[in-house]
Formats: C-alpha cells, structure tokens, sequence
C-alpha cells in the first residue's frame, strides 16, 4: 500500500475549499431530492385492446399477446392475469411499484394518425395508452410520479414541425401540468426513443410548453448522442447481431450494458438503463434473435449496484436510474409479478438497490460531516 511518506501537507484552505464544493453540490440536488437518487421503470402498454388472432385461444386476449406467448410462455403471465386494462389492476401496480422502490412510471406514448393528420380523440382512445389514462385516475397515484416517452419508431413517426408542436400540445394538455407529473429541476420530463429525429424541433416545442405556461422541457435522449438534450439515456441496450439463434448469458448482458454507460463523455448527464431481461422469442416464430438465459434476482441486483455506483462516481446533480422494463413480457424486460415469479423476486431486488443507495449517501454525507 503507497503510504505517501514524502508528500507534503496539504493546506487547510484547499481542504476547506473542497469540502464547501461537495457541500454545495450535494445541497443543489439534495434540496429537491432528499435520497439524492430517483429510480424509474418503462411501462408499455400491449395487455389491454383486440387481439388480432381468430383462433379460440385469443378469444378475450389483449392485443400483444402472441399464441407461442400463450403457450410455450407462460410463466410471464402476471399474477392478475394477461389484461391489465382495469383500475383496480394498476392501483395494484402502482402498490407493488412504489412499495419496492420505483419512483416513477415512464408510460410509452404514441403519436396517433387518422387520415394522415393527428388524431387526438383517436390518441385518448388509443389501446397503447390505457395504462396512462387509468394512472390519471388511480386513487393512489400519489405514491409515485409519472412521465411518457414518445416512441417516435416505424408505425408512429412524427414527421416535421407541425406534428412534433401537435405532439407535445397535445401532452401539455392532459398530462405535463399535473403534480404528479415528473419534473428535474421545475423543468417536465420528456423522453424520445428516437431523439435524433426530435433534436431539429426542441425549441418549437419548447415554445408551445410555454403557450401552456410550462417551462422548457428535461429533453431525455434515447441511444442518441447530443449535447442539445439535457440527459443522455436508452430505453434498453441488446447488443443483437446477426441473423441467427443465439442464447447467451444473462451476465454479459449486464457487462456489456455497464460498459455503453461509460461510452459517453463526462460532459454528459447520463442515466444508466437496467435491463431485467431479453429474450423476444415470444414475438416470432423462429428463434433467429439473440437472447439471454441463466438470469436470477442476485445477478439483477449486481446490475442495478452497478448503475447505483456508476450515479455517484459522477458529479452530475441529476441522478436517475432507468429499469428495463415494468411489464416488457415479450421481450423477457418485465418487474411485475408473473406465474413464473409469483413473489415477483426480481422487483424486490429495487428495493434492497434503493437500500444500497441510501448508504452510498450516508457515506457521503459522514464525509461532508452532515
């Protein structure tokens, strides 16, 4: 061990001038977030609507479910079953959620076209976010925050101006203004799968926040590299490539994910994503994909730690955590209590993570003699 015999003192004011930087920092964020750490988890919304199947089997089914989901799957089913397009289901989701440490719910909101023009009543109604509009009037909806992501991918593009200013318009309307919508520093959330395509358009819709007398937005960037957005993030990270059967473990999921948080340069706000699986088999006939097996609790909470570590080690005030995902069953990302997890064993794991946080900031906060 380097035991720095012959280093010299260090002066008292240098000390004092470091310790007043932590303190300051520290209070900065801590005054709006006292665990100084926000954890959140990706809701999409596939359980509710018409399945497209004719066959018996679909008969009652919600639009995501696939027959092989059904049947060669079915220890994803959630211990509520596969709808969850009733009310008492998500007052029960968000019990389970903030009971084990989740902040915040990130709904996925689809820009909605009739006609080639939005369609707002058509969005309301849109089975893609009833989850959303049930959150709205859950009467325990207090217990967490909640904000959207817009997945501007293939079948709900927005395209242009007008539509982005549609989008958001639309959002500040129903959603944005409410007090358990999820603000970063007074500024609305706002998240874009596709945050290369929104970048042009971030001051227009910024604009039209205003109109709703909003500030600017917390403009979160999904797998897109770009100082305009004010946090750097991904919805989830797969590393598929090629065009067969692959099954790989779950761990290196998790090394290669920590890995890509690095990637970024310090400069950035960074939200790491966890991921809780991948495995989309259940969508496809064939397994022609990469998937990762030999997944348990322990090695999901090392994930998370991993996130938690990678948060403090930077300066930034802001401090979120993302989870891949809430409810993702068909492509093997899901929290929620299932068949297969009845005592839902990986949930439980946010909440000792969110423990392991609380004493990161003790330690922090023993330091700065708080």
């Amino acid at each position: 061990m380097q035991r720095f015999k012959n280093s010299k003192p260090i002066g008292i004011s240098v000390v004092i001038a470091a310790l007043l930087f932590l303190l300051l920092s520290w209070d900065l964020y801590a005054s709006d977030n006292k665990q100084n750490l926000l954890i959140g988890a990706y809701y999409y919304d596939g359980w509710t609507g018409t399945n497209s199947s004719s066959e018996d089997w679909a008969i009652g089914a919600p639009r995501m479910l696939t027959k092989r989901m059904n049947f060669e799957f079915p220890d994803r089913e959630p211990i509520w079953g596969w709808r969850d397009d009733d009310l008492s289901i998500m007052e029960r989701q968000i019990d389970l959620a903030s009971k084990n440490g989740i902040d915040y719910f990130v709904f996925c909101w689809y820009w909605t076209r009739k006609d080639g023009k939005f369609d707002e009543e058509g969005c309301m109604d849109n089975p893609r976010h009833v989850g959303l509009n049930l959150f709205m009037k859950a009467k325990n909806r207090e217990r967490m925050k909640f904000a959207v992501i817009i997945c501007n991918h293939e079948g709900s593009k927005v395209r242009g101006k007008k539509e982005w200013e549609q989008g958001i318009d639309f959002l500040a309307t129903h959603y944005l203004g409410d007090k358990q919508y999820l603000n970063i520093e007074g500024e609305p959330y706002i998240s874009f799968f596709q945050a290369n395509e929104a970048a042009p358009f971030l001051t227009d819709m910024n604009s039209v926040l205003a109109k709703h007398g909003l500030n600017n937005m917390y403009a979160v960037a999904c797998n897109y590299r770009d100082k305009t957005f004010d946090l750097a993030a991904w919805y989830n990270n797969t590393f598929e490539g090629g065009n067969e059967k692959i099954s790989k473990d779950y761990q290196e999921l998790v090394d290669r994910t920590k890995q890509a948080w690095k990637k970024h340069p310090k400069d950035y706000v960074v939200s790491p994503t966890c991921l809780v699986g991948w495995d989309k088999r259940p969508w496809f006939d064939n397994d022609n994909y990469v998937y990762y097996e030999q997944r348990t609790p322990e090695k999901f909470l090392g994930h998370l730690k991993d996130a938690i570590d990678f948060l403090y080690e930077k300066d930034d005030k802001v401090k979120l955590l993302q989870i891949y995902a809430w409810n993702e069953l068909g492509e093997g990302g899901y929290l929620v209590p299932t068949k297969g997890d009845p005592k839902g064993k990986y949930l439980k794991q946010v909440k000792k993570a969110k423990k392991y946080a609380r004493k990161k900031g003790s330690i922090i906060k023993r330091v700065l003699g708080l």
